[in-house]
């Protein structure tokens, strides 16, 4: 364990931010909760690293909304089955969007199926300025949020040993209850939002 968080860390000195931004375009909450660990450990700036984290995000909406826009329907009939886009599921999600398209893209931020509603956005064509806003809106404060997790916890496991008061102990256990619990519900919908109702 302690040769593996040794290379990790090695990797983040080395690279830098530059590892960060791609990693933040894939998985946003896994790195946001990296990062905010390292800015415990002074590695990173806490306020380049947060703007890198939010550039990532931009760009990989942005890459889900365009992909949608321009080759959506293309996208659906050939590889849709494999994300759970059929044409029915899509039809019925775009018809929302006429009407709820706000609240449906910051739901989205909190769901791990997040990428198919960013996918519609772009079918549906909604306006990318609007797209933005409502995902800047969900997005800023998840990353404030994963990042401020993954900063305590690494401030609670650096405290000596001689001394850990309460909070400490406190927000350990938050971190590991709200870490868990995001990554099994994430885990639960991805098996179970796609099934077929009877």
């Amino acid at each position: 364990m302690t040769a593996d968080f040794a290379t990790i860390t090695q990797l983040f000195i080395h690279y830098g931010y530059w590892i960060v931004f791609p990693v933040a375009i894939m998985e946003g909450p896994t790195i946001s909760l990296i990062s905010g660990f390292l800015v415990s450990l002074k590695i990173f700036n806490a306020f380049i690293v947060f703007f890198v984290l939010v550039m990532g995000d931009v760009v990989g909406d942005t890459m889900y909304y365009l992909l949608g826009r321009y080759a959506g329907e293309w996208f659906v009939r050939n590889f849709g089955k494999y994300i759970g886009a059929t044409p029915a599921r899509v039809s019925s999600l775009t018809e929302k969007f006429h009407t709820f398209d706000g609240r449906i893209l910051l739901f989205g931020k909190t769901q791990p199926i997040g990428s198919l509603i960013l996918f519609v956005a772009g079918i549906v064509k909604l306006k990318y300025l609007r797209f933005m806003k409502y995902n800047m809106l969900g997005s800023i404060p998840k990353i404030i949020l994963f990042m401020t997790i993954g900063y305590y916890f690494g401030k609670t496991i650096s405290t000596s040993t001689k001394y850990v008061d309460y909070f400490s102990y406190v927000w350990l256990l938050v971190s590991v209850i709200l870490i868990a619990g995001y990554f099994f519900i994430k885990s639960y919908i991805k098996k179970n939002a796609f099934k077929d109702t009877v």
